[in-house]
């Protein structure tokens, strides 16, 4: 790039181009720099499906290569139109990138194109560009949808469970298991939620992190991947899948601990004594000492926190208990509320 290029120079051709190389060097740092391959789509002999759309066919002014191995892990195709009439192509990609499935977008970065996206479908994009133009359309992150069912101890009877919040968390599945995305939503009375999480990506293990204001931290007993931007997972079906079997059983379904009224991963005294303390105080409404939801906090919460307090109930997570073997599960045959 010269000065005239970049700077506006009175007298020389093409000039002034500030904006547009701006643009262009802020998209390579931000999505092309770091990356490890490549593949020229529309070589000679190319592999890849190529048709002209528009009765213009500029098979030879007509230059698209693909992106790949970035460090986010998004594809980038960038598209050149050397012909003084408007191209409009579709071009097969690259599929390699195990991200990349029909209904993934690549939105253009650059602005050219008269359309701000393209659609994957059948392994081919659409690319369409004014003359003598140029475009780099950037893979979007695609969200990622966790189909969850876990019940909370508290808020289940043995047959429905009252819907309740919870945040879900993914970490890296390797020490110190970072936290990689969170998102909060609603279980419902069969204990089924969904969640959406827009920062991990397909193919790559997470643990799963169930967490609400009054229950323990309960892990996944392993990590879990994405495929195809999907992943369903299920606490409730046995105490092995939370880590070290840290659940309780209620009927035949396996829930998650409630009573951690301080979230400090224990319950003991320092939750029974505030329930404890509301209880007798005859507290109502939305309360962190309400475990069962009925908005009182009374003799059913009250004896919640006490049992688990008795056996000791903790987190067990990888980071607190890394070695963590199979753990014998504690069994609640049938857990009754009691009358407000």
């Amino acid at each position: 790039v010269y000065y005239p290029d970049y700077y506006y120079v009175a007298g020389y051709p093409n000039t002034g181009m500030k904006n547009q190389i701006d643009k262009l060097m802020q998209v390579h740092k931000d999505y092309i720099f770091g990356a490890t391959a490549r593949d020229y789509l529309t070589r000679f002999s190319s592999p890849y499906y190529e048709s002209f759309n528009n009765g213009n066919n500029l098979w030879t002014t007509t230059l698209v290569y693909q992106i790949m191995q970035t460090p986010s892990g998004r594809d980038v195709i960038t598209a050149i139109n050397y012909a003084d009439v408007p191209l409009d192509v579709t071009v097969g990609i690259n599929m390699s990138n195990s991200a990349l499935h029909d209904g993934v977008t690549f939105s253009d970065k650059i602005g050219n194109s008269p359309d701000s996206y393209t659609t994957l479908s059948g392994g081919k994009l659409r690319l369409k560009l004014p003359a003598r133009s140029y475009a780099v359309w950037v893979q979007d992150k695609q969200p990622l949808v966790l189909t969850l069912t876990a019940l909370i101890q508290g808020h289940y009877n043995g047959i429905s469970m009252l819907s309740d919040s919870v945040t879900v968390e993914l970490h890296n599945s390797t020490s110190p298991y970072a936290l990689v995305d969170s998102t909060k939503g609603l279980l419902d009375t069969n204990g089924i939620g969904t969640f959406t999480f827009t920062n991990a990506v397909n193919n790559m293990p997470f643990y799963i992190v169930v967490k609400s204001w009054n229950t323990i931290e309960t892990w996944s007993a392993s990590a879990q991947s994405f495929s195809s931007g999907a992943l369903s997972y299920d606490f409730t079906s046995g105490a092995t899948q939370a880590y070290a079997s840290n659940m309780v059983q209620i009927g035949s379904k396996w829930c998650i601990y409630s009573g951690d009224v301080n979230q400090d991963g224990f319950i003991n005294l320092s939750d029974y004594n505030p329930i404890n303390n509301d209880s007798y105080n005859q507290v109502n409404g939305v309360v962190v000492t309400d475990l069962t939801g009925d908005q009182y906090t009374n003799l059913a919460d009250y004896n919640i926190v006490n049992n688990n307090s008795y056996n000791l109930v903790a987190a067990h997570t990888p980071l607190l208990n890394p070695a963590a073997s199979m753990t014998k599960p504690i069994m609640v045959k049938r857990q009754i509320k009691s009358d407000k």
